[in-house]
């Protein structure tokens, strides 16, 4: 490899490197409450409903550190939420 080849696959790799980093620091987080996991259940359940066929719907939770559980919605494909419990508002 030449030494201009070097610096073109260097600048290349800077540039792979400086994509990567910025796509990395968009990546928002969004606040998780409850309401929005039992919007997805709902929305689940109505698709269930109008399948023409068998359907499996199961919720599943676990308690986490931090005043935190972890919500598994299992219906095809796995919904996963973390919902901090203060968020959750008496029923």
């Amino acid at each position: 490899m030449t030494k201009k080849e070097e610096k073109y696959t260097l600048l290349i790799l800077i540039i792979i490197f400086i994509l990567f980093i910025q796509s990395k620091a968009e990546v928002k987080k969004v606040k998780v409450t409850n309401e929005i996991v039992l919007k997805k259940i709902e929305e689940l359940y109505k698709s269930l409903f109008q399948h023409d066929g068998f359907g499996e719907l199961r919720v599943e939770m676990k308690i986490l550190k931090r005043g935190q559980k972890e919500v598994i919605i299992h219906c095809g494909k796995q919904y996963r939420y973390v919902v901090d419990t203060a968020s959750v508002s008496t029923m």
